[in-house]
């Protein structure tokens, strides 16, 4: 592997509003932009996006954009490109401290 080509992923992490909320949950990685379907399995368990309704089609719409709270709702998703190397130095950094 060439130093330039550094294999990007995209991770999907999950935050939830409450008083013991300590950050943002792992929830799923993935090698490749995930598709629009991937991700209402992954929001949804949905097989397909039309097993979905309108909101829930908003919200795989909105995760596949970055997701991100959108206003008060107690739980939201993110989804991140980040360099292969980044994920293995958070795990890394997280352990030392």
């Amino acid at each position: 592997m060439e130093t330039n080509d550094i294999k990007r992923l995209y991770i999907i992490t999950r935050e939830i509003n409450q008083y013991d909320q300590e950050g943002e949950y792992f929830c799923t990685t993935f090698s490749e932009r995930p598709t629009l379907k991937q991700l209402a399995k992954v929001l949804f368990n949905a097989d397909s996006l039309a097993d979905l309704n309108d909101a829930q089609i908003m919200d795989v719409t909105h995760l596949y954009r970055g997701g991100g709270r959108k206003g008060v709702e107690d739980e939201w998703f993110n989804l991140r490109e980040v360099a292969a190397g980044q994920v293995m130095k958070a795990e890394r950094d997280s352990r030392e401290q």
